[in-house]
């Protein structure tokens, strides 16, 4: 070989380096992450320490769930190259995802400082106000983030709407759909906006348009349903899963803050004057749990406590805040349906008003009842008939009804309560909190 063909020891033309992580990039955009990997690992191999590599294996392991993996690559990588502002952007991403939100924030701060044009960290330092519950830090986040990016303008709406401000979070969500013409949350978000101002015609008009956008959508049909007046049994689970998915970073903040709301709290209190003679419930099950405010309250009366949602992001929430010992993301009737279910508490705080008749729950609720057990419950206070679908998408129940359902499936009256559940902007929503046994 010529001299002039040949290469020091360990060196290696950058060109190839080059080629070989523009090679791994193409496959990672494509989902072969081994392939991906691979070209990394010989980037690696032949350029020790390469901050590029270093961080995209971090991106790869946080695609694979390895989260502590993640934190090491792209740290390393960070130390090798510190003002890099996507390693920052992404290091922020996965300790968010780890819970640890200063962090998060940290270097998401870091990423803001070195471009401030980087849109992404601004976006996503408003996700992680959020979630810690710092709501105006988030807005001003969102806020700074939505002339361009539509998700920003969607979240800035949602806090808007639920600090009451109506008018600018229709704005915000026009901004939205502004961006991207075929948000079907955003619409799906601006006409229930237009139902909370009582502009119940500007609503409708919305959700026609949401479906002529997304034929079938649960949301917008189950809303037109409410309001135009037809009859349903039941919000479409689909619906209440993409709502509470939404609503769950900033629920615990806007329900104890905003509304009032201690309903879980009021339903444990009614339970504990039933609790067996040794003072704890055997198996609880938390139907509907949330984000685990009614679980917190009711566990010191269980031994054993078991959470249901329909939200996968409510579940998250209830996992991280701790207090039961199993949590599923799954429907009230399916989960009720399991014939190796068992219990002897079952409470469902501020769910039964997405549901309209209640005669099949509480036939199943009745069927997996252990002897002696109790059921407690909340519902919205209804005047007319046995159930309503009302104008805000919730369901409202007469206390007859409720009573008659409950006896035709086996079940007897201990206590009823008239409480009010909430308030909606400033206005109480009564209602009345049932426990119930088996007859």
């Amino acid at each position: 070989m010529s001299k002039k063909n040949q290469r020091a020891p360990g060196r290696i033309a950058p060109s190839n380096v080059t080629a070989l992580l523009e090679e791994g990039m193409r496959s990672q955009r494509a989902g072969d992450l081994e392939a991906a990997e691979r070209c990394y690992q010989r980037v690696l191999l032949k350029q020790a320490g390469h901050p590029d590599a270093l961080h995209l294996l971090g991106v790869i392991a946080r695609s694979r769930g390895d989260l502590e993996g993640a934190v090491r690559s792209i740290r390393e990588a960070i130390q090798r190259a510190p003002n890099v502002p996507i390693y920052h952007v992404n290091l922020g991403r996965v300790l968010g995802e780890q819970g640890d939100l200063d962090g998060s924030i940290s270097a998401l701060e870091r990423a803001v400082s070195l471009d401030g044009t980087l849109l992404a960290a601004v976006f996503n330092l408003g996700l992680a106000y959020e979630e810690k519950g710092d709501l105006d830090e988030a807005a001003s986040h969102y806020g700074w983030a939505a002339e361009a990016l539509p998700e920003a303008a969607f979240n800035l709406g949602n806090l808007l709407i639920a600090r009451g401000l109506i008018d600018d979070g229709v704005k915000a969500y026009e901004q939205a759909i502004a961006l991207r013409a075929d948000y079907a949350r955003a619409w799906a978000n601006l006409g229930y906006a237009h139902q909370k101002a009582g502009r119940f015609d500007a609503a409708a008009d919305t959700y026609r348009k949401l479906l002529n956008i997304n034929p079938g959508d649960a949301e917008a049909t189950h809303m037109l349903a409410a309001l135009t007046g037809a009859t349903l049994d039941r919000a479409d689970p689909s619906y209440v899963a993409r709502f509470f998915d939404d609503y769950a970073a900033r629920f615990e903040t806007v329900l104890l803050k905003d509304l009032a709301y201690d309903t879980p709290a009021a339903l444990a209190a009614l339970v504990a004057r039933f609790a067996p003679a040794s003072g704890s419930f055997k198996q609880a099950i938390d139907l509907g749990c949330g984000t685990g405010l009614a679980g917190r309250a009711l566990r010191p009366l269980c031994e054993h406590l078991s959470g249901v949602d329909l939200s996968p992001n409510m579940i998250e929430k209830a996992r991280l805040a701790g207090g039961y010992d199993v949590l599923r993301v799954d429907d009230l009737l399916s989960f009720l349906s399991d014939e190796s279910l068992g219990f002897d508490l079952a409470v469902a705080s501020d769910v039964f008003n997405y549901l309209g008749d209640l005669e099949p729950t509480l036939r199943l609720l009745r069927a997996r009842a252990l002897p002696g057990a109790v059921i407690a419950f909340s519902t919205e206070q209804g005047e007319k008939g046995a159930f309503q679908l009302e104008r805000t998408g919730r369901f409202c129940h007469s206390s007859a009804y409720v009573l008659a359902a409950a006896h035709k499936v086996g079940l007897d009256l201990r206590l009823r309560e008239e409480k009010t559940l909430r308030l909606e902007r400033g206005v109480p929503v009564l209602g009345n909190l049932f426990v119930l046994a088996v007859s």
